[in-house]
């Protein structure tokens, strides 16, 4: 064990040292060989005396992660990262442009929403106790010593964020980063059988307020509350390709294609039959058990792909539906 502390305490040594401070190595290891005597974990102790160093030499906590020590990753390459770290979060530093800056839902919450560079985009979270410069739209930051991490949406799908905090630096670019369109970006060649197509397809209704697409529940927008809805069509399917399941997304024209009804022919079918539910209903029965060949780009910060192209094939054969439908059961639930 005091072999451990010892290699603990000389990193920490130079942690200090990247911040032009030199600390007394010797005062160091008695204090986290003091704290480890008495139970306390190694990594706690040291968290536990770096603290205290930082109070007495008046250092912030990122003058000791200095940026220098991070790669500069593209956005389409932090999931991997995320995913192959043993730890749950991971340092990076990243450049992107603020595509589109959402509404905290909290506040705690001061500045959230989408950015991107060349490769994809990701969601952006920035805390309100970490005082950070305001972004705007349409512009393009380097942002040094962020946080990079997952979670777990309602529905089981992952999504990947990079969080500024008060150790991270925010610095305009002089550069504007361009980031393609989806179609631009190209995508992965998805084929397999469609075996789901999830609720909140066909129909919907998304909010009228300027910049706000968001999808109302009720007729309620979770940010602007009760407003006059803009109908839409969108499909929101899950792919089986033999060994992976894949979550699709349709937008408005795809969706319009393969109903063959535009957006408005839905709503008066809908009327008509007193039923908002007629496109999704149609929607799985032209689509579930069919095969399809697709061309899909990946979003970045999600487990989403979104459809540029596409065929749909002949339905499987009988004697293959239950047996797909059994495996992508198994592997929406893995």
């Amino acid at each position: 064990m005091s072999e451990n502390i010892t290699e603990a305490v000389a990193q920490l040594a130079e942690e200090f040292e990247g911040a032009d401070v030199e600390i007394d190595t010797d005062d160091a290891h008695e204090q986290v060989e003091e704290l480890v005597n008495f139970q306390v974990a190694l990594d706690d102790a040291v968290d536990t005396v770096r603290n205290s160093l930082m109070d007495t030499h008046d250092v912030s906590y990122g003058q000791l992660q200095s940026s220098d020590s991070n790669d500069l990753v593209a956005l389409a390459d932090v999931p991997s990262l995320v995913e192959a770290a043993d730890e749950d979060d991971i340092w990076v530093d990243v450049e992107m442009k603020i595509l589109d800056p959402w509404e905290p839902r909290s506040d705690s919450i001061a500045q959230v929403g989408l950015g991107g560079d060349s490769s994809g985009t990701i969601k952006y979270t920035m805390f309100a106790v970490s005082d950070l410069p305001e972004v705007e739209q349409g512009e393009s930051y380097a942002f040094d010593n962020v946080i990079a991490s997952s979670y777990t949406n309602n529905d089981g799908r992952t999504t990947y964020e990079v969080k500024p905090n008060k150790a991270s630096t925010i610095r305009p670019l002089d550069e504007d980063i361009e980031v393609p369109d989806r179609e631009e970006q190209g995508g992965e060649a998805i084929s397999g059988t469609v075996v789901q197509i999830k609720q909140g397809s066909g129909l919907i209704e998304r909010c009228s307020e300027e910049g706000c697409t968001r999808v109302l529940q009720n007729g309620k927008c979770p940010v602007h509350g009760e407003v006059d809805g803009e109908h839409d069509l969108r499909i929101k399917a899950v792919v089986d390709d033999g060994e992976d399941c894949y979550d699709v997304f349709f937008g408005t024209e795809e969706t319009e294609e393969i109903l063959g009804m535009s957006v408005d022919q839905a709503v008066a079918a809908a009327k008509d039959a007193l039923d908002m539910s007629v496109a999704e209903r149609s929607l799985r029965s032209s689509l579930v058990g069919r095969a399809v060949d697709l061309d899909a780009g990946h979003i970045a910060s999600s487990d989403m792909y979104i459809v540029n192209d596409f065929e749909v094939g002949a339905p499987v054969e009988d004697d293959e539906i239950s047996d797909v439908a059994m495996r992508a059961q198994n592997l929406i639930e893995a």
